[in-house]
C-alpha cells in the first residue's frame, strides 16, 4: 500500500469520507432506463448502418452475391412448388405450408403425388420401384408387412404410423376376403356412419383422419407426435438429395447476407451506443453518471471513497460488454440465457453483497453511492486539505452571541 493510500485509510477511519451504498431498487430503475436508452438508440444506428452503410459495401465489394442468391431462391422455392406440397402466395411472395385442404382425402392425394408422381422424376428408377400401393399402406397407412417385403426397413417407421395407422385402415379384400396388397387401402367401416362404407365418415373420424395427416399445428402436435403431412412427407423432401444441394447453396449466401445485413452492422452499433453510454458519457458527466445514474441521483466512487478514474470507467465498460459481445456471436437460445442469468447474479449480488457490488463493479473496484446523502473526495489530497482547513477553523462561541443577543 502506498503512502497516498495508508494516508487515505486513516483519513476514511476518521469518518471525513462517509459513503451511503446506492440500493437496489433506484440501481435497477436506472440500469432500466439507461439499457432503454441503449436500446432504442442502438435499433436506430442499426438500420441505419444496415441500409446505407453495409449493405452498399456488400454489394460495391461483392462480398455477397445478390443476383446468385436471387436465382437460388427461386429454384429453391421452385423446387418447393413443384413437389406440391408447398405453394407460392403472390401478396408475401414466399413459399409456404399448404393450408387449404378441408380433408383428408386432399392431403392423402397429396402425398400420393408426392410418392408416385414427382419423386420419381428426381431419384433413380431403382429406388423409385419401391414406392408402390403396398409401400404405401405399409409406410404411410401404417399396416402390417404381411407379405414380408420390407423387414429390413419397417422399424423405421414413425410410432405415428404404427400406432394410429391400423385404428384408421385396413386392407381391401376380394370376394373371398383375400387382402388385395397391389390396392390403396381404405378406412374401416367403423369409421363411417352406421358402419356403412358406402355412406360418409362420422364427423369425429373424419376429425382423427384429418389431424393424422395434417393436423394444421405449427408444432405439429397429435397426441404427442407430428402429422404424417410434416412428419414423414416434409422431412422426406428435405432430406433428398436434388433438394439438399439447392438449399446448402441457400443458407450458404444466406449465411453471408446476415452477417452483412444484420450480424456486423447490429455488432458495431451496440458497440458504438454502449461506449457512448457506458464510457463516454460517464467520463464527461461527474462520479462516473450515465443518464439513468442522474436521474436516480446515483454516482460512481472507487472503493476509497474517491473519483473514479478513466481505466476503471474502461474496465467496468469492457467486462460486461465482452460477455454480452460473446452471446451475441453465439446467438440463439445461449444468447436469452446468457443475458438473464448475467442479470440474476448481478442483482442477487447487489442485493446480498456487503458494498451491493455487481460483478463489474468487483472488476473495476468500483462503488455505486447515494450522490445526496454521501460525502466524497476527488482524491487523498483534496480530503486531507479539507480535513487541515476543518481543522483549522476556529469554533463558534455560542455563549458570546448569546450576550450580544440579550445587549440587543
Amino acid at each position: 500500500m502506498s503512502v497516498m493510500d495508508k494516508k487515505s485509510t486513516e483519513l476514511n477511519n476518521n469518518k471525513l469520507t462517509n459513503l451511503f451504498f446506492g440500493g437496489h431498487f433506484v440501481r435497477t430503475i436506472a440500469a432500466i432506463i439507461d439499457l432503454g436508452i441503449v436500446a432504442m438508440l442502438t435499433i436506430g444506428l442499426f438500420f441505419l448502418l444496415s441500409y446505407f452503410v453495409f449493405v452498399p459495401i456488400a454489394k460495391a465489394t461483392n462480398v455477397v452475391d445478390y443476383d446468385l442468391f436471387e436465382d437460388v431462391s427461386h429454384e429453391f422455392m421452385d423446387l418447393q412448388i413443384s413437389s406440391g406440397l408447398f405453394y407460392y402466395d403472390e401478396e408475401n411472395e414466399r413459399s409456404d405450408i399448404y393450408l387449404d385442404f378441408k380433408n383428408y382425402e386432399q392431403y392423402d392425394l397429396l402425398i400420393q403425388n408426392y410418392y408416385f408422381d414427382y419423386l420419381p422424376t428426381k431419384i433413380e428408377d431403382d429406388e423409385s420401384n419401391q414406392y408402390t400401393n403396398y409401400w404405401y399402406n405399409v409406410f404411410i397407412y401404417g399396416l402390417d408387412d404381411e407379405q414380408n417385403l420390407f423387414s429390413s426397413t419397417i422399424s423405421n417407421r414413425y410410432d405415428l404410423v404404427k400406432t394410429y395407422g391400423k385404428e384408421y385402415f385396413t386392407y381391401q379384400v376380394d370376394g373371398g376376403g383375400l387382402p388385395l396388397y397391389d390396392l390403396l387401402a381404405t378406412p374401416k367401416a367403423s369409421l363411417y356412419e352406421n358402419n356403412d362404407p358406402s355412406g360418409n365418415l362420422s364427423e369425429e373420424s373424419s376429425t382423427k383422419l384429418l389431424e393424422y395427416f395434417f393436423n394444421n399445428n405449427l408444432n405439429y402436435n397429435f397426441s404427442g407426435e407430428p402429422s404424417i403431412y410434416v412428419l414423414v412427407i416434409e422431412k422426406d423432401f428435405a432430406l433428398r438429395d436434388f433438394f439438399v444441394e439447392v438449399y446448402d447453396d441457400y443458407l450458404e449466401i444466406m449465411l453471408q447476407i446476415h452477417v452483412w445485413e444484420t450480424l456486423i452492422p447490429q455488432l458495431v452499433a451496440l458497440f458504438i451506443i454502449s461506449f457512448l453510454a457506458y464510457f463516454i458519457m460517464p467520463i464527461i458527466l461527474k462520479n462516473g453518471q450515465t443518464v439513468g445514474k442522474i436521474i436516480m441521483k446515483i454516482g460512481l466512487v472507487n472503493k476509497l471513497g474517491y473519483e473514479v478514474n478513466v481505466w476503471q470507467l474502461l474496465l467496468r465498460y469492457v467486462f460486461p460488454f465482452l460477455f454480452v459481445f460473446a452471446l451475441f456471436l453465439i446467438g440463439g437460445t445461449i444468447l436469452y440465457l446468457g443475458l438473464g442469468l448475467f442479470v440474476l447474479i448481478s442483482y442477487t449480488m447487489v442485493i446480498f453483497s456487503k458494498e451491493r457490488k455487481a460483478p463489474h463493479d468487483y472488476v473495476a473496484g468500483t462503488i455505486v453511492i447515494d450522490i445526496k446523502r454521501s460525502v466524497w473526495f476527488k482524491n487523498a489530497t483534496e480530503e486531507e486539505k479539507f480535513s487541515k482547513e476543518l481543522a483549522s477553523t476556529k469554533p463558534i462561541d455560542f455563549s458570546d452571541i448569546q450576550q450580544k443577543y440579550k445587549k440587543d
